[in-house]
């Protein structure tokens, strides 16, 4: 797959190198009387319906052995915030195929309730829904009428975390604890198709994805500050190449944009907050294919110092709304934010062009210490050359002034730099263009 350079490449909340890509539209739901608090799992099924899982009890109970006992389960609610009461609070699984009570079970040699706990939500390839139990499994569920479909028993001791899909619609089940494997079934659940993708993860994860070819996964190691990646070079090979996403990112929650086709990953804090330069409660899009973060939210109303951790975002079937949530504290848990503009790309392997203004990739490229950066321009004008790191801050003025009609050039010197990809930007008679270039020392 061709990489790409992105001339919008990201947003920081707190430094704007591009335009504002979203905006707040509302909490969620907007009746506060309804709002869910300690918030583990969403999604957004393909009607449009907004699914949600708090990880412990809800307000809610059922009979237990004859008494009122609170469970924990899945609410639903209609895209204006409203509680779907003909499915909502969806505690027991009905239908035919799987019928099962979602908070917990009765140990059928002693009679004893156990409860269990719901840890994440994804969207099944085929629009129904994924729900992750933490020991009882994973069940796939009826979109439409909260029915069980299947169940898959994935037996992980101390439990299993959100499940990432695959576009075969493949199912892959996440550990929560290190040390154990990560499961790949069919788009049934069938306990036949149940197969080792990952023989051992390497630390704490309550979500992972996979790519929708199906040849990278992606572990959200949050307790090691970083997203693990194990990628196999075709469906028939085993994922032996191990790599890192993210770097000082403490990701709990991931998913994709299925507009742009970026994976959106959370900043704590975790366990704390994230290595600098990552921002805490902000959801960063990244592309997966050149590492460049090309996209961000921060989610509105706390300071960097409130200890809230986030593990659950949504996008509509559209891409075009996104829900983000955060799993503590007080006030209202979810956020649902619109899309307001789109990151712009250009293939990498050539130079940017617009309206006879060019911006060519940088030579040497990777280079050490220092690198040509060649423009020409149309016409005269003010040229603004600046350079950013991948999270958006500016590092170097290369230059600022007038310049004639013609080519030109200006040197960036990384000597003072640590190794990595940098965005450089050209400003002139409102044109904005952008290249990436690689400092390897």
């Amino acid at each position: 797959m061709k990489k790409t350079l992105l001339i919008f490449v990201m947003l920081i909340f707190s430094v704007s190198i591009f335009g504002q890509n979203w905006e707040l539209d509302s909490v969620f739901p907007p009746d506060s009387s309804l709002a869910i608090y300690g918030v583990m799992g969403i999604t957004v099924a393909p009607d449009g319906k907004v699914w949600v899982q708090k990880y412990t009890t809800l307000r809610d109970s059922i009979m237990v052995n004859g008494v009122l006992t609170a469970v924990s389960g899945i609410l639903i609610y209609n895209p204006d915030g409203t509680e779907d009461t003909t499915k909502s609070p969806l505690l027991i699984l009905g239908g035919s195929t799987v019928t099962d009570t979602l908070g917990g079970h009765i140990d059928l040699a002693t009679g004893d309730w156990f409860v269990d706990y719901q840890t994440g939500l994804n969207r099944a390839h085929d629009g129904h829904i994924l729900a992750a139990v933490r020991y009882a499994g994973v069940y796939k569920i009826d979109y439409t009428n909260g029915h069980g479909i299947a169940k898959a028993l994935t037996g992980f001791e101390k439990g299993g975390s959100k499940v990432g899909v695959d576009e075969e619609g493949n199912v892959y089940c996440f550990p929560i604890h290190p040390g154990y494997p990560i499961y790949k079934y069919n788009s049934d659940l069938e306990e036949s198709s149940k197969s080792i993708a990952v023989d051992e993860t390497p630390g704490f994860c309550w979500e992972g994805e996979v790519h929708p070819d199906g040849n990278t996964i992606y572990h959200n190691t949050f307790t090691e500050y970083q997203v693990t990646s194990y990628t196999r070079p075709n469906i028939f090979a085993a994922y032996t190449e191990v790599d890192s996403l993210a770097e000082g990112l403490t990701a709990e929650s991931s998913t994709w944009d299925p507009k742009h086709g970026h994976l959106w990953l959370s900043a704590g804090p975790a366990d704390g907050p994230p290595d600098d330069p990552w921002q805490p409660h902000t959801f960063y899009g990244f592309d997966v294919e050149t590492g460049a973060v090309v996209d961000s939210i921060t989610f509105e109303g706390f300071i960097p110092e409130d200890p809230f951790k986030h593990r659950g975002m949504a996008f509509t079937m559209s891409g075009d709304t996104v829900y983000v949530t955060h799993n503590d504290g007080f006030g209202p848990n979810i956020q649902r934010w619109i899309r307001i503009n789109d990151p712009v790309s250009v293939d990498e392997d050539n130079s940017v062009i617009a309206d006879n203004y060019m911006l060519e990739q940088n030579y040497p490229n990777p280079f050490n210490p220092s690198t040509k950066i060649n423009f020409s321009i149309p016409e005269s004008g003010l040229v603004t050359v600046k350079v950013y790191n991948m999270i958006g801050e500016e590092v170097a003025l290369l230059t600022e002034r007038e310049y004639s009609a013609g080519n030109h050039t200006v040197v960036f010197d990384g000597a003072g730099m640590a190794s990595g990809t940098y965005i450089y930007e050209m400003k002139v008679n409102g044109i904005r263009l952008s290249g990436k270039m690689m400092l390897l020392k």
